[in-house]
């Protein structure tokens, strides 16, 4: 049966509409909890007032930092909730590019894990507010190591996750439909960094009607339906995760897997156990789940479709593994992550070789690079891309 398109144009909207028409579907599935699309909304509301209690407000920036968690998307929603904007931060940065990306995108609260891989995050804040280099911070709050004793005192404006929770009762129902209400399909949603492999990384403004109708129009392509079941690895700060893998699935209400990072013998695990159909991956990724040598001990024959970008042998892989409807895709973060998708039904031949048409809104053309003119098949140029793209350039 064809899924019907949400109307709302909001990211609150669009929770509470998923919330109405998939209540008892699991959304998000991580770490042995899952939460249906009626808890997520619920929960969203939860870390939406707590957020209001402790003085975030409507446009304000707020930074995530952590791997694939449940809370991740939590306070993601959350910070919808009330019109704030979301700074997806990179786990992968090191100590000197997260400082700059904190204190470029004016970040007033963080939330964050104590620490990730080889990552102490809790010390490197400390340090960076200690020498006055993130003057702007107001509040940070901290989802601690199980290791941590959490009756240990924290320095000044440093909360748990847990307390912080706790919170949300101060705020009333009323005072949170109103901000809701409050949010316009033009408000920035996400501030996201990118392309900082040849210069500082670039802050990118994403609108909340756009995250909604693209994303959407990447699932139709990919033919998701509400029993869908996604495994995500890919990281949720990326626009491939949280601008494209997370509204897809959301728009359909379809689940999402989560894994906090990629590990390839657990998430041969997890798309057996969860009996994945959808997969989001980047070619290391798929070889290392092809090549594993266990892989013959799990059945993938769940599998079906799901987004890729490479060569055409690396498309292969994924069909190899089970997805054999799998999309070849084309874009970028200022485009919402895909401007063209190639339809999961086309010949696999096809796919292996075309990332497909634009996206309904998008127009794409390749020019000549000097004189702009507009170029016939089969000549290369530069592409240009028409159609639902981020706001502006943050600063």
């Amino acid at each position: 049966m064809k899924s019907l398109p949400p109307k709302s144009t909001t990211i609150p909207g669009l929770l509470s509409e998923m919330a109405l028409r998939f209540s008892n579907n699991e959304a998000i599935k991580a770490d042995g909890k899952t939460l249906t699309y009626l808890e997520l909304f619920e929960t969203a509301k939860r870390c939406a007032k707590s957020f209001l209690s402790i003085g975030v407000k409507p446009k304000d920036h707020v930074a995530i930092l952590m791997g694939n968690k449940i809370e991740w998307v939590c306070a993601f929603l959350g910070l919808q909730m009330i019109g704030a904007t979301a700074v997806a931060l990179n786990t992968w940065s090191t100590p000197k590019e997260l400082a700059y990306t904190l204190a470029h995108s004016e970040v007033k609260y963080l939330v964050g894990v104590e620490s990730f891989k080889k990552s102490n995050y809790f010390e490197l804040i400390s340090k960076l507010i200690d020498a006055k280099e993130l003057n702007q911070l107001i509040a940070t709050i901290w989802i601690f190591d199980e290791t941590r004793n959490l009756n240990d005192p924290l320095p000044r404006n440093f909360l748990n996750w847990e307390n912080f929770l706790n919170r949300f009762d101060s705020i009333t129902e009323s005072q949170l439909d109103e901000l809701s209400t409050n949010v316009k399909p033009s408000d920035v949603a996400v501030l996201l960094y990118t392309s900082g492999s040849t210069a500082a990384p670039k802050g990118i403004l994403l609108q909340h009607q756009n995250w909604i109708e693209n994303a959407w129009n990447i699932g139709e392509r990919q033919h998701i339906q509400s029993k869908d079941r996604l495994w995500l690895a890919v990281s949720l700060f990326w626009s491939f995760g949280c601008v494209n893998a997370l509204p897809n699935m959301l728009t359909h209400g379809a689940c999402i897997v989560l894994q906090e990072h990629f590990d390839a013998e657990v998430a041969l695990n997890l798309i057996d156990k969860e009996k994945c159909s959808v997969v989001y991956g980047t070619p290391n990724m798929i070889q290392a789940l092809l090549e594993h040598p266990d892989r013959t001990s799990h059945d993938l024959t769940s599998l079906r479709t799901g987004a890729m970008i490479g060569s055409p042998e690396q498309i292969q892989w994924a069909v190899q593994l089970g997805a054999k409807q799998i999309c070849n895709i084309y874009g970028l973060s200022e485009t919402y992550g895909n401007c063209a998708v190639i339809d999961a039904n086309e010949e696999l031949e096809i796919r292996l070789h075309s990332v497909g048409k634009p996206l309904p809104g998008v127009e794409l053309k390749i020019c000549d690079i000097e004189t702009g003119v507009r170029l016939s098949s089969n000549q290369v140029g530069e592409i240009r891309v028409k159609g639902p793209l981020f706001l502006s350039y943050f600063k």
